[in-house]
């Protein structure tokens, strides 16, 4: 279980890197939190996309771009991180998922799985120190339980090459 636990801390790790660094502009520091991505149009309007209603964002009527809500000062003023700065025809199911999967909700999964790790590390550790029978009990049950919702997180990376057949739930 701990190489488990060892790629799953990797992972994490990998997940947050890669949050953080799209939450700086330039050379600048990060956004601590993680940067939170929206469409808007050629008039800076957020634009709101609907996957079952418009086949593009702003139905494909004029160019977007992909900007941060966080704004840095610059030269003529604050400004957000332009991910993207012009497209056209973004399809909106994909423009919907880019925000919906922003920076900041990354930030927030990995925290979470942590704690999940913290959880499952603390139930380990009552087995192996318990204050009582029934508290070791308890922690052995727990830990069985941690023990499967791990692979489960494992499993959101099985096309890595390090993920192991035998750790799929």
């Amino acid at each position: 279980m701990s190489d488990l636990i060892e790629f799953l801390r990797a992972r994490l790790d990998e997940d947050a890197l890669w949050a953080t660094e799209a939450s700086r502009r330039n050379d600048g520091p990060a956004v601590e939190s993680g940067v939170h991505w929206q469409w808007e149009d050629a008039d800076d309007k957020v634009c709101q996309p609907a996957p079952d209603t418009e086949a593009y964002i702003a139905d494909g009527l004029t160019t977007v771009s992909l900007r941060s809500r966080e704004e840095w000062p610059s030269r003529v003023g604050n400004l957000p991180q332009f991910a993207i700065s012009t497209a056209e025809e973004v399809p909106t199911a994909v423009g919907a998922h880019i925000i919906r999967h922003d920076p900041a909700r990354v930030l927030r999964e990995v925290e979470a799985k942590r704690a999940v790790l913290a959880q499952y590390e603390s139930a380990r550790e009552q087995v192996r120190h318990p204050v009582s029978a029934e508290n070791r009990a308890a922690a052995r049950v727990a830990q069985g339980e941690l023990e499967d919702v791990l692979r489960l997180l494992a499993a959101v990376y099985a096309d890595h090459p390090d993920y192991r057949e035998e750790w799929r739930p």
